[in-house]
C-alpha cells in the first residue's frame, strides 16, 4: 500500500494521540510493504479503522467545540445573574429606604391625625362651654325682656296717671279762678298775665283789682298796668309762685 494514500488522510496535526497513531501506522505500513501485499491489505484494514476513530475524534472535538460555547454561554449567563443580582441589591436597598421613609411619614400623619383629634376635642369642649354660655345668656336675655315688659306696663301705667293728672291740670289751666269759667282766645274774657304770673280771664281780674291792688292767688302787689296779653290758650300756670 503506498503512504500517499495514509498522507491523504492524514489527521489534524493538532491532535497528539491520533499523529502518534497515524505515524506508528506509517512505520507499520512501510514495513509491511516490504513483506508481502498481504500486509498491504491488512494496513488498508488499519486505516479503515483509523478513519473511523478520526471520525470518532471529530465528533469528539465538535462536542468540545460545543461544551466550549456552552460553558461561555453559562459565563456569560453567570455575567447576567451578577448584574441582575447587583440590580436587585440596588432596588433592595432603595425599597428598604423607601419603607424607611414610609413609615417615617406615616409616624408623621399619625402624630397629626393625634394632634387633629386633641384639638377637635378642645373645640368640641369649647362648643359645648359656648352653648352653655349661649343658654345662659338667652335664659338672662329673656329674664331681662320680662323685667323690660314688667318695667314697660309700670312706666305706661305711670305715664298713664301722669297723662291724667295733665289732663287733669289743663283743665285747670284753663279756668280763670275768679269765675270758674273757661277763658277764651280772644274778647273781654282772653287770658292774660298779672306780673307774678298767674292767668285769669282779662275782664275779671280788671274788675278784681279795681277793689284790690293785689293777686288774688299769690297776694302780691298788682294793678291794671301789670296785665299783659298771653297769646295761647293751653298755658300751665306756675305752680311755685
Amino acid at each position: 500500500m503506498d503512504t500517499d494514500l495514509i498522507h491523504k488522510n492524514s489527521f489534524d496535526s493538532e491532535d497528539a494521540y491520533a499523529a502518534e497513531q497515524v505515524e506508528w501506522l506509517l512505520q507499520w505500513n512501510n514495513h509491511l510493504c516490504l513483506e508481502s501485499d498481504v500486509g498491504a491489505t491488512a494496513l488498508q484494514m488499519q486505516l479503515i479503522s483509523v478513519n473511523s476513530l478520526k471520525e470518532k475524534l471529530k465528533l469528539k472535538l465538535d462536542e468540545l467545540d460545543r461544551d466550549l460555547e456552552l460553558r461561555r454561554k453559562v459565563e456569560q449567563l453567570t455575567h447576567e445573574l451578577h448584574f441582575v443580582t447587583l440590580q436587585k441589591d440596588q432596588l433592595t436597598i432603595e425599597r428598604d429606604g423607601m419603607i424607611l421613609k414610609l413609615e417615617e411619614q406615616e409616624s408623621d400623619y399619625k402624630g397629626m391625625v393625634a394632634k387633629q383629634d386633641q384639638q377637635i376635642r378642645s373645640m368640641q369642649v369649647i362648643i359645648s362651654e359656648s352653648q352653655h354660655e349661649i343658654c345662659q345668656k338667652e335664659a338672662l336675655r329673656r329674664q331681662l325682656l320680662v323685667d323690660l315688659e314688667g318695667q314697660e306696663q309700670v312706666h305706661l301705667q305711670q305715664m298713664e296717671a301722669q297723662r291724667q293728672s295733665l289732663v287733669e291740670n289743663n283743665e285747670d289751666s284753663i279756668t280763670c279762678s275768679i269765675c270758674w269759667v273757661t277763658w277764651d282766645a280772644d274778647g273781654d274774657h282772653r287770658v292774660v298775665s298779672l306780673a307774678c304770673g298767674h292767668l285769669f280771664g282779662n275782664s275779671c281780674i280788671r274788675n278784681y283789682l279795681m277793689r284790690s291792688e293785689s293777686c288774688p292767688i299769690c297776694r302780691q302787689a298788682a294793678n291794671v298796668q301789670h296785665i299783659r296779653f298771653i297769646f295761647g290758650r293751653h298755658v300751665i300756670p306756675n305752680q311755685t309762685q
